[in-house]
């Protein structure tokens, strides 16, 4: 009788919990197919691999949908909504100091503002990035096409350096008009 205890077990346990989470499975539902696994290997007597073959080709065939990674892409909403503030702002101040206005709050909101817009954009750039890997990582996984993420993924984590770009053109301009 095999036991759950036992180090082929074990391995093939950690290498069907690895695969899962690979495929963004819950927490919760790798506890309950372990759970399931362990109780039909103590009951049976089998061991894992006779009884249920290949850990990946199982967790595979198992179909259990990853989880919903919403929170994510909120937050790189919220790093786009504040790289697209930050930039007005610094469009708004810079241009004051291209004016001739060079007073101390001038210069502190437009190096404020372009502090804020960097940090955004690295952390969408990030937020980004992150969304493309997870999406390709389930296309490899569960065979669902990644769709516009894949054909698009370098543009789309250049797209929020425009915003960097966009104001050292200003600054460079109105450098040169000064």
């Amino acid at each position: 009788m095999t036991h759950v205890g036992h180090a082929h077990h074990r391995r093939w346990t950690e290498e069907f919990s690895h695969e899962l989470r690979l495929r963004q499975v819950s927490g919760e539902d790798i506890n309950e197919a372990i759970s399931t696994v362990d109780e039909h290997l103590n009951d049976s007597g089998e061991s894992a691999s006779d009884a249920f073959g290949n850990p990946r080709d199982y967790a595979a065939s198992l179909g259990l949908s990853p989880t919903d990674d919403g929170p994510a892409r909120g937050q790189v909403l919220v790093a786009a909504f504040v790289a697209t503030l930050s930039f007005l702002a610094f469009g708004l101040a810079v241009s004051r100091w291209i004016s001739g206005e060079g007073s101390s709050t001038v210069i502190i909101c437009t190096l404020g503002a372009g502090a804020i817009m960097l940090s955004a954009s690295a952390l969408l750039t990030l937020g980004i990035a992150k969304q493309i890997v997870e999406a390709t990582v389930r296309e490899r996984f569960t065979g669902v096409s990644a769709g516009a993420w894949s054909r698009y993924a370098p543009a789309a984590i250049a797209v929020p350096w425009v915003f960097p770009i966009f104001a050292a053109v200003i600054v460079a301009v109105g450098v040169l008009r000064a």
